[in-house]
């Protein structure tokens, strides 16, 4: 499989080409958010590997959750190029594909807990099993308040789980309450080439059409339109 992976849901922007199991990556500098600087790296990357749109099998892009305009901007781009070459998009979790940045470093253990930053005193977060090669959620994604995460029922053995993120960072109140039940505490963000790898994983048969592409805030307020004071 063949794909182009967009990720501008964290703190940098990247891009990853994923060949058959080789990755190929470039990454911009923290806070570099905008169409501009994407479609550059995105023209580097596909010059470095040879490929042009045409001989990939799908786009892959961090739909979220994350920045509100990383999120965005990741899938326009992804529907963009998509569209021009008539592709597919492969929509991945951030939060997954965080998941899947920690379980490449070594002694990972099978269990991860995921918690975001997002901002206004709450987390993005969820909870993640690998077996083997198959890898499964152990609860829905969510944004709460650090004192609303909790550890799903089934991981009671203390230190059998990592918690990764920038959530443990951003909310020490979120360290305290679950540090004796998590083996190890890592601040990370997705980057492109992990939600290559979660696309490739998913395969063509999680692709949606260009149009059906959407990004996922989980936090509704973020994006609903302002109501108005009731006229007197």
């Amino acid at each position: 499989m063949k794909l182009l992976a967009i990720d501008t849901a964290g703190s940098a922007s990247s891009v990853a080409i994923w060949r058959d199991g080789a990755v190929l990556t470039r990454a911009g500098a923290a806070g570099q958010h905008h169409s501009e600087h994407m479609l550059a790296l995105i023209e580097a990357i596909m010059g470095e590997s040879g490929l042009t749109l045409t001989d990939l099998d799908a786009v892959a892009c961090g739909r979220g959750p994350g920045a509100f305009t990383g999120v965005r901007l990741a899938v326009c781009l992804a529907q963009g190029l998509a569209y021009a070459a008539d592709l597919p998009v492969i929509p991945v979790s951030n939060l997954e594909a965080t998941a899947e940045r920690a379980w490449g470093l070594e002694a990972a253990p099978p269990r991860v807990l995921v918690c975001q930053d997002a901002r206004m005193h709450e987390v993005y977060y969820a909870a993640y099993e690998r077996s083997g090669s198959e890898i499964a959620a152990a609860g829905p994604e969510a944004v709460g308040r650090p004192e609303s995460v909790t550890l799903p029922a089934a991981w009671d053995d203390a230190g059998t789980a990592w918690g990764v993120g920038t959530g443990f960072d951003a909310y020490p109140m979120l360290t305290q309450r679950l540090q004796g039940r998590l083996g190890h505490l890592l601040s990370l963000e997705s980057r492109a080439e992990d939600v290559a790898r979660v696309a490739a994983r998913l395969g063509l048969v999680h692709a949606v059409s260009a149009e059906q592409a959407a990004p996922i805030y989980l936090r509704d307020d973020v994006v609903a339109a302002p109501r108005r004071s009731p006229e007197r």
